[in-house]
């Protein structure tokens, strides 16, 4: 377990270091006003706030399973002190990145996760303004956040999975 834990440092760790240039390569770059318009008239206020709300849901994913892993740390205690640094460090590696980002480039209407003609993302600051290795290198680094949620969701789910199967298995001899 241990080199798994290693292993996700340093996913996070790229992870960070990719959003950190967008941000830095973003807000170097600022062109645009970030928060104008502050929702989309042609969708409403309502569904402009629903859509925030559904964002943060998000962002906030995998924080239930704290009181799963506090079993696994020799000192709980700890987990209500990492949550007061890593919690405003999660919610500003993705509002950061996405202002220096929209203030780079604009064109908020076009923001979207998938690539194509006319959607823009995180990868097309680096694009635009370092170079398409850059927008290359930011993408790779994405695939790798990928496999550290993936590893942490398997290391998680299948440790817990074991206990209760061998909580079982010993009931029943």
């Amino acid at each position: 377990m241990e080199w798994l834990e290693k292993l996700e440092t340093v996913f996070i760790a790229l992870v960070l270091i990719a959003f950190a240039v967008v941000t830095v390569v973003g807000f170097i770059n600022w062109n645009y006003n970030p928060i104008e318009p502050f929702f989309n008239y042609e969708e409403g206020l309502f569904h402009s706030i629903g859509g925030g709300i559904a964002i943060i849901i998000w962002m906030y994913c995998g924080y239930e399973c704290m009181s799963n892993m506090a079993e696994e740390v020799d000192n709980p205690q700890i987990i209500p002190k990492a949550m007061r640094f890593s919690q405003p460090l999660v919610a500003l590696s993705y509002i950061l990145p996405t202002l220096a980002a929209l203030a780079a480039i604009g064109s908020w209407s076009a923001w979207s996760t998938e690539s194509g003609i006319g959607n823009v993302g995180y990868a097309d600051v680096l694009i635009q303004y370092v170079g398409s290795w850059a927008g290359v290198l930011f993408v790779f680094v994405a695939i790798l956040s990928n496999c550290a949620m993936f590893c942490s969701y398997i290391a998680h789910g299948s440790e817990h999975f074991l206990l209760w199967l061998t909580t079982i298995c010993s009931r029943k001899s």
